[in-house]
């Protein structure tokens, strides 16, 4: 039987795998959030624990952990402690941004950069990246897991909208391009420094590097084509050729929002994989599917919590729904949409990964085409049902 190493091998070399691969928990684009809502960060007190990413809160899994969940994938990275607020209910992260916690998620509070000059930004401290490191453990490499490392830092343009304020950087773009350019070339070293401090660090060589870097929301994308291209793609060519020149591994580039004017730029770039927000505007993942090149993956393209939940009620129509999209996805790697939440249901996605891993290029075919029906999906349903599932995952 084929290990994750090399069914991963086989889908960005050939288009085709024995089974389909499941990335979950390994990062800020597939991890589980710790604990919901504003109790994310405890008050006045110790940090308690570790996290993936300081805003986010996503749990640190090893090895044994996320192959309980049915994951391929096992994270290596940086750890950061758990944030602490003060008494404004703010923290503040490695770059100098402040952060807020209401409601919900952290937000944005305060942007050191927002009014600095030209100067300014050029002499602005770079960060002291963390020295503790999450590296594969004895069962990952044992078990041929993927190997997924995160740089800890946000991408080019996220890390721009956070230091400078995302309304003054989009104007500085249109009418102070000395400042936006300073500004850029401040985060691209700046992004650059933080895979040259993780990779260069971990005892292995990651099968998997992860970029993350929002370019819109659902309904837009926060630059023009234009500015894109003009202040953006050159910086990214030359990220993603120091990332190639750090380590061989495949390059899976995340990006929320509605980009799918810029797509074929992206493809551009020689990544391997793209996870992209599939409710956006313009974005049709099975016609990108089809434009796409059959050796670059599409990644993050299951609900698997919808799926996991669709198996345990039994929803065949709703099971069906589920597989045929992914079968006409394909060559895809299952992941979830998004970050999960932290009440998601753990067996829903034990339910799910087990039912993909189940099934096999024929079964695949055949949902492509409508061929396949129920009786035919029994023996990854009856799998799926069966499984047997893992404590849940704690912060």
């Amino acid at each position: 039987m084929a290990t994750p190493r090399q069914l991963l091998n086989h889908l960005l070399a050939e288009g085709t795998a024995d089974r389909p691969l499941v990335d979950l928990g390994s990062s800020s684009v597939t991890g589980l959030r710790g604990v919901a809502g504003s109790g994310d960060i405890p008050s006045g007190g110790p940090g308690g624990g570790i996290v993936g990413h300081p805003v986010l809160q996503t749990q640190v899994l090893d090895g044994p952990t996320s192959a309980g969940l049915g994951s391929d994938s096992a994270r290596a990275g940086c750890v950061f402690e758990r944030p602490v607020l003060d008494e404004d209910d703010t923290f503040l992260d490695l770059i100098g941004v402040r952060w807020r916690c209401t409601d919900g998620p952290p937000a944005e509070f305060e942007h050191p950069l927002e009014h600095a000059t030209q100067a300014q930004i050029a002499g602005y401290p770079r960060p002291q990246w963390p020295t503790a490191l999450q590296v594969a453990d004895d069962f990952t490499i044992e078990h041929q897991q993927l190997v997924v490392a995160e740089p800890p830092c946000p991408g080019l343009i996220e890390m721009c909208f956070a230091l400078r304020n995302g309304w003054q950087f989009l104007d500085d773009l249109t009418g102070g391009w000395r400042v936006a350019n300073a500004l850029l070339d401040w985060c691209l070293e700046t992004v650059v420094s933080a895979y040259e401090h993780l990779l260069t660090r971990l005892p292995q060589v990651p099968d998997v590097v992860i970029y993350r870097d929002d370019y819109g929301v659902q309904g837009s994308m926060y630059v023009s084509e234009l500015d894109f291209r003009t202040f953006i793609r050159p910086r990214l060519r030359t990220i993603m050729s120091w990332i190639r020149r750090l380590t061989p591994a495949r390059i899976v580039f995340h990006s929320c929002g509605a980009i799918a004017p810029i797509v074929p730029d992206l493809v551009t770039l020689g990544v391997d994989a793209l996870n992209l927000q599939p409710d956006a505007r313009g974005i049709d993942l099975i016609k990108l599917r089809q434009a796409l090149p059959g050796t670059l993956a599409l990644h993050g393209v299951t609900d698997l919590p919808a799926l996991g939940q669709a198996i345990e009620s039994g929803d065949m129509s709703a099971l069906l729904q589920q597989a045929r999209l992914f079968a006409r996805l394909w060559p895809a790697m299952a992941a979830p949409l998004d970050v999960l939440a932290a009440d998601v249901s753990v067996s829903s996605l034990v339910r799910a990964a087990t039912f993909l891993k189940t099934l096999t290029l024929d079964d695949l075919a055949d949902l492509q085409t409508g061929r396949a029906t129920p009786h035919s999906l029994q023996l990854a349903l009856a799998a799926a049902q069966e499984v047997s599932l893992p404590p849940v995952p704690t912060s």
